[in-house]
């Protein structure tokens, strides 16, 4: 908090004291002899309820300033490429200005020019950490505190965890927001992943093709889950969709493979052969395989399985079949065809999923029309968009990024502004920053 906004918040104390001391002495002065004319009350009342108001007012009433965090990356005269975390600030949804806030050189070799590299994207922590990849960067006091290239893992209150998974340094890191101090936790940790579960004491890994197996943190032993995995990149991959529900429970999807049937051969004429004549192999390249997903639910103390839902007829595509929780808190299944799939826990049963809900009151259009996909703030139509996976939601704000535009609409003025992009950026996320004295 400010010094200024603690400065109000004292006055505001002291004059409600002070009309707490007034009612006082109109009700109880006259018997300590105090001559309390009810007029002289009323006119002193009147006042500190009028300075109150207002203080009030300038104490709660500000108009924040908006602030969208994105890197980009820019080339100087002498033709090195830089990184730079800039903010794009808006007031009452207009646009006042664009601030540089901190630039490195795009080389992994120099310190510090790693921050800008995210492999699973970034975002702002308590409205002041932007986080990604081993990279934390204090917006408040404008300082990169850590860029050291770990794996983000998770934040627990003030504490930030890190994985490396080689080198002298494997093991699990976390950074103390208050000391800023990065120090390692254990070193014997391996594959610490979003695959874990909430309270972090099992994991998962499925380095077969027909199995996955779940591990007990610091336990060699390992319990085998039967289950097939959705293959992808040409099937040469694979990998479980997962879901932890809680401690002692997660989904997972066990997919079944079948084809089609050829058509009947049609007939050939019989050729003459001589010993001599070569043999010819004929392969058939099949790539049209249907799944069939099902979704099971594992108790992790009972080791039991109990199926919970099934897709069937599922088109193969490059993409994995994935979970996902949406701004309304609900479960989504998004199949190995990239279609949604919303999920009832409680009666295992799919039902459509035609819009994207995002938090703050925003939805978009999975369907990709001619025109693009519509966005909603609040059920009502605001515009189109390209993507849904590229998205930034705040109160009243939104944003989308391509390739070489930024896009951002806000509830205050209803229509959208667009900023062209010459070169490579990234989104972080939104924050909200009080004007500036």
């Amino acid at each position: 908090m400010s010094k200024s906004k603690n400065n109000q918040l004292y006055w505001i104390l002291v004059l409600f004291v002070a009309l707490l001391f007034f009612w006082a002495l109109k009700h109880y002065g006259h018997k300590l002899g105090i001559p309390t004319p009810n007029r002289w009350h009323g006119r002193m009342r009147n006042l500190i309820l009028i300075v109150l108001t207002s203080l009030s007012t300038l104490s709660f009433g500000q108009s924040k300033i908006k602030s969208l965090i994105v890197v980009e990356t820019d080339t100087n005269k002498m033709g090195e490429k830089h990184r730079n975390l800039v903010s794009y600030n808006f007031k009452k949804g207009n646009f006042i200005s664009k601030d540089t806030l901190y630039t490195a050189l795009d080389d992994k070799k120099i310190k510090y020019g790693r921050w800008f590299y995210y492999r699973d994207g970034s975002f702002i922590y308590k409205n002041r950490y932007a986080v990604g990849n081993g990279s934390v960067y204090d917006l408040k006091t404008n300082t990169l505190i850590l860029d050291c290239g770990h794996d983000f893992v998770r934040i627990k209150a003030d504490s930030i965890f890190f994985y490396q998974s080689f080198g002298d340094k494997e093991g699990l890191w976390a950074l103390d927001l208050k000391t800023t101090r990065y120090v390692r936790l254990d070193s014997n940790i391996r594959h610490y992943d979003e695959r874990r579960s909430p309270d972090q004491k099992h994991y998962i890994l499925d380095d077969s093709k027909t199995d996955i197996k779940l591990y007990k943190s610091g336990d060699v032993a390992f319990t085998i889950i039967p289950a097939t995995g959705a293959y992808y990149a040409r099937y040469t991959r694979k990998r479980t969709e997962i879901h932890w529900l809680d401690n002692e429970s997660f989904l997972y999807a066990d997919h079944t493979n079948t084809f089609p049937p050829l058509p009947k051969p049609k007939p050939q004429p019989v050729l003459k052969t001589t010993p001599d004549t070569p043999t010819v192999y004929e392969f058939t390249v099949r790539d049209d395989a249907v799944t069939k997903a099902t979704i099971l639910k594992y108790n992790v103390k009972k080791k039991t399985s109990k199926k919970l839902a099934e897709l069937d007829s599922v088109t193969h595509s490059v993409t994995r079949g994935r979970f996902m929780v949406d701004g309304f808190k609900q479960l989504i299944y998004i199949s190995t065809n990239a279609v949604y799939h919303r999920l009832n826990l409680k009666n295992g049963k799919f039902t459509s999923y035609p819009y994207l809900i995002l938090p703050n009151g925003f939805s978009i259009e999975i369907k990709q029309r001619s025109g693009g996909r519509i966005l909603k703030y609040k059920e009502v139509e605001i515009g189109q968009v390209d993507s849904y996976s590229n998205t930034y939601t705040s109160n009243k704000f939104f944003a989308s990024a391509d390739y070489a535009s930024l896009w951002i609409w806000n509830a205050y003025t209803r229509t959208p502004k667009r900023f062209e992009m010459l070169n490579g950026f990234q989104v972080v996320g939104w924050m909200d920053r009080l004007p500036l004295n």
